[in-house]
C-alpha cells in the first residue's frame, strides 16, 4: 500500500510492461489486468522518450505500476535518461530482471525514493532467490539513498485493490470521498500509451486518455473534472477504496489545523 512520504504529490508514473512474474495473486489481480489489456505490452526506450516529453520537468517520474519494472530490459535506460533530463526518479520493485551491471548503472541515480519489495515466507511474491538476485540486493542496499523495503508477510496490509478490481470489495464510503489521489495528478501510464487515474484502478477502469492523442499537460487539465466526479458519484471506485475519507472529515480536520494556527 502507497504510504505518505516525499513522494506523494504529483508523480507520473509508467508501467513498462504488462504481465508481471512475480505473480502476487493473493494482492494483484493480474488474471483481469492482462485478460482487459489491449495493445502494446512492452514499453519500448523510444516510446517512453516520446511519452515523456511531454510531461514538465517538475513532475516526478516513477517506475512500478502494474508490474515489476525491471523485467522490461530497456527500464534501466528509461530511468538514467529521465534522470539525465532532470526528473526526480521514484521506484517500486522486486529488483527481478536486474544483473549486477545494469544495477550498479542504475544505482548511480539519486533516487527520490526507492521502495524495495522483499521475498516474504509466505511466498505471496514469488520472487526467485538466486546468486544474481542476492548480488543485486546487496548493491542496491548499500549503494541507494532514500531506500525503503516491504514485504506481503505477516505483517502486511493490503489496500484491497485485489478485491475492488474483482468486483468483491465493500462500500467504505456514503457521501462525497476525499484522498490524496483525488487532490493531486497521480496519473498511471501504460505501454500502448493509455493514462489512468492512478494506481489503484490498474489499467482497468477511469482511462483519462492516451498520450498518442493527447499530451500530459492537456490530461492534467481534465484531472479537476474527473477528481470531482470519482469524489462525488457513490458508484465510483473511490467509494469503494481504502485510500477514501468522507469528505466532512476531511473539512473537520482542516478547520482544527486552522484554529491550532491561530494560536
Amino acid at each position: 500500500m502507497e504510504k505518505e512520504g516525499v513522494w506523494m504529490n504529483e508523480h507520473a508514473e509508467f508501467t513498462t510492461q504488462i504481465g508481471c512474474p512475480i505473480a502476487c495473486l493473493k494482492y494483484c489481480p493480474q488474471e483481469i489486468i492482462v485478460k482487459q489489456y489491449k495493445g502494446e505490452k512492452t514499453l519500448s526506450f523510444e516510446m517512453f522518450k516520446q511519452f515523456l516529453s511531454t510531461i514538465p520537468k517538475n513532475v516526478p517520474i516513477t517506475f512500478a505500476g502494474v508490474s515489476e519494472p525491471f523485467q522490461n530490459t530497456e527500464c534501466v535506460d528509461m530511468i538514467l535518461y529521465a534522470n539525465d533530463e532532470g526528473y526526480k526518479i521514484n521506484v517500486f520493485s522486486t529488483l527481478v530482471g536486474l544483473n549486477i551491471e545494469d544495477t550498479v548503472r542504475v544505482c548511480k541515480v539519486p533516487f527520490n525514493l526507492f521502495e524495495l519489495h522483499l521475498p516474504d515466507a509466505y511466498r505471496n511474491a514469488r520472487i526467485p532467490i538466486t546468486p544474481e538476485y542476492q548480488n543485486c540486493l546487496t548493491y542496491v542496499l548499500t549503494h541507494v539513498r532514500n531506500i525503503k523495503t516491504m514485504n506481503m508477510g505477516g505483517l502486511f496490509e493490503t489496500n484491497k485493490v485485489e478485491d475492488m478490481i474483482r468486483g468483491s470489495a465493500e462500500r467504505k464510503c456514503n457521501g462525497k470521498v476525499t484522498c490524496h489521489l483525488l487532490k493531486y495528478p497521480n496519473y498511471q501510464i501504460h505501454p500502448n500509451g493509455n493514462v489512468y487515474f492512478c494506481c489503484m484502478t490498474r489499467g482497468v477502469n477511469n482511462k483519462v486518455g492516451t498520450l498518442f492523442e493527447n499530451t500530459y499537460p492537456e490530461l492534467i487539465a481534465k484531472f479537476p473534472a474527473v477528481s470531482k466526479r470519482l469524489s462525488e458519484d457513490p458508484d465510483s471506485i473511490c467509494h469503494y477504496c481504502v485510500n477514501a475519507k468522507p469528505y466532512w472529515k476531511y473539512l473537520i480536520k482542516e478547520i482544527e489545523i486552522k484554529i491550532a494556527s491561530l494560536f
